[in-house]
């Protein structure tokens, strides 16, 4: 009789445990937010060890590094796109300050004559066209220039740097040197 008491309380602690489990997945499910933001919209330049550790030891050796700004930032260009001899093309480069642990990005004024470019043009293979103005010197802006060719170059649309008398179309080398070095740089400040 005392054994079928304790087996009775034990069955009714499990149903119960149960139950409250079930109610918290519920809730659970039902309070999850439909989309979740994006890391990319948030503009932030501050970087963790790993991924300074990770970027400087592995990703590094595809760059080709000198010290900018009175020794305070060294700055990363892809060698790949360094290597072509091409008059007008879209590159970026990595600064990055180790002492403060911070990463910029920027485009790189030795290949792009900014004066020439208007702006500059995305093309999807649905057919929708998106311009994108060049961006001011600011850190913030040239971040949300650099997210916003990073999605284009990831959906593989074709970008084009619109002059006054003519488009000069990025060529599939240069796509896939853009999509390298804008992804290492979110790496590096862990948007991705």
């Amino acid at each position: 009789m005392i054994t079928d008491y304790y087996v009775m309380r034990k069955n009714k602690l499990i149903f119960w445990f149960i139950g409250w489990f079930i109610v918290m997945l519920l809730i659970g499910y039902l309070t999850q937010p439909d989309v979740y933001p994006s890391k990319l919209d948030i503009i932030s330049f501050e970087t963790s060890e790993s991924a300074e550790l990770y970027f400087k030891n592995v990703r590094a050796f595809y760059y080709e590094m000198s010290t900018e700004g009175e020794g305070v930032f060294d700055a990363y260009r892809l060698s790949a796109s360094l290597d072509e001899k091409v008059d007008a093309s879209l590159v970026f480069v990595i600064y990055n300050n180790w002492r403060h642990n911070l990463a910029f990005i920027r485009i790189d004024t030795n290949k792009l004559d900014n004066k020439r470019i208007d702006h500059l043009v995305s093309l999807s293979a649905e057919g929708k066209i998106d311009t994108l103005l060049l961006p001011e010197p600011l850190n913030e802006s040239q971040y949300t220039f650099a997210k916003d060719v990073y999605l284009a170059a990831q959906s593989k649309n074709r970008i084009a740097l619109i002059t006054q008398n003519d488009s000069l179309w990025i060529s599939e080398s240069d796509a896939v040197n853009l999509r390298k070095t804008l992804r290492d740089y979110f790496k590096l400040i862990d948007k991705l």
